[in-house]
């Protein structure tokens, strides 16, 4: 489309009254200014629609904010976010995280260089309650090329680090909004096994809100990470990493 941006940051919020003011600025910080942002308010109930309407205020001119009538869940609020936005990449965030300010620079550059490359995502600085806590290091020196058979890669992909082709989501599709956890690792593996190729930077692009995850939402997120690999065909593959990862996050 003429005149559009060239990057859609997509957002879905529920309740990030504390953290969504803070995320937005630093997107509006960006070295990178040929965006839009477009915001689903997912019924929140606290004050996050009186946020949020501060903030448009401030920038009404590149900033959409639709409110959903009912709490529909982060799948289907980003599969309404990608249809109603324009640009040629679409940028991952959540409302409690941040990024660097040169995030969209680094990951534009290198798509424009790379047009074989579907997604690609970077390295983050990991927070707890507003403290950094630690880096990843996502990137090995052997293999920075994720290769498609490799499904057990899309666990290693930080979904909030991530700039998206809209051609990969025509080809692979969207969301499965049946998922209440998990859907990016169900995207990542449906792109791959259609030969879709990710990349990696080894820059901490995002500061990433690990917060100790409760028992339940533990055990909830490797019952979606069965279904997943159940599904597309992946169960041996990734059944360990799977399991290592559900003991990880209980003893964390």
């Amino acid at each position: 489309m003429k005149n559009s941006p060239l990057v859609s940051w997509i957002l879905a919020t529920h309740n990030n009254e504390s953290t969504i003011e803070k995320c937005i600025f630093t997107l509006f910080n960006q070295t990178y200014k040929n965006f839009e942002l477009i915001i689903i308010n997912d019924y929140s109930t606290d004050m996050t629609k009186e946020v949020l309407k501060k903030i448009r205020d401030k920038f009404h001119n590149k900033i959409k904010i639709y409110e959903n009538d009912m709490v529909l869940g982060l799948a289907a609020s980003l599969n309404k976010a990608i249809s109603l936005s324009n640009g040629e990449y679409l940028a991952r965030i959540d409302a409690d995280d941040y990024v660097v300010n040169h995030r969209l620079e680094y990951q534009v550059k290198y798509l424009n260089d790379n047009p074989d490359i579907s997604v690609v995502g970077s390295n983050a600085f990991l927070v707890n309650k507003n403290i950094i806590t630690g880096k990843t290091q996502l990137n090995s020196k052997k293999n920075k090329l994720i290769k498609s058979f490799k499904y057990h890669y899309p666990l290693s992909i930080i979904h909030p680090s991530t700039l998206i082709r809209r051609t990969f989501f025509n080809d692979v599709g969207v969301y499965d909004e049946r998922l209440p956890r998990a859907q990016d690792q169900d995207l990542w593996i449906r792109g791959m096994k259609l030969g879709k190729k990710f990349y990696i930077l080894d820059q901490n692009l995002i500061y990433y809100n690990k917060s100790n995850y409760s028992l339940l939402k533990t055990f909830l997120i490797f019952k979606c990470c069965i279904w997943i690999s159940i599904k597309n065909n992946c169960f041996g593959d990734l059944f360990l990493w799977n399991l290592i990862s559900l003991f990880v996050n209980i003893y964390r």
